[in-house]
């Protein structure tokens, strides 16, 4: 028997809490037994992202970015790569400034060099 008591059953009378015959139903957002509240998964897309999913949100410059490509504000804990500054695309470069086009560490070991790749020399 499964949880409903069915013989060879598949639990389909579990609400989204896992009781049976519970009262409990996803909402618009994915939220058990959640009030359909649709600015909590509204996106600037204008559409419903459902829970585990995060919906895209407006960057400073009022860009609809995907979230995990938004910063929350400069923290010089961050590490290199990593989101940056409330700008969509923007990451931390080995300048540790937050940019667009971040600073990367050329083939010398320069910070924003340029390598010479074409004469095989450096700028170091």
């Amino acid at each position: 028997r499964d949880k409903c008591g069915v013989c060879k059953g598949n639990n389909t009378c579990l609400d989204c809490f896992a009781v049976p015959f519970g009262p409990y139903t996803l909402d618009i957002c994915g939220v058990c037994g959640g009030t359909n509240d649709t600015s909590q998964c509204s996106g600037c897309d204008g559409k419903i992202h459902r829970r585990p999913l995060t919906p895209p949100r407006f960057d400073s410059n009022f860009k609809c970015c995907p979230a995990h490509l938004v910063g929350t504000g400069a923290h010089p804990e961050r590490q290199l790569g990593q989101a940056c500054g409330d700008i969509c695309n923007a990451t931390i470069g080995c300048d540790k400034v937050c940019s667009t086009t971040p600073k990367a560490v050329d083939r010398c070991g320069v910070c924003g060099g340029w390598g010479a790749a074409s004469t095989g020399t450096c700028d170091c």
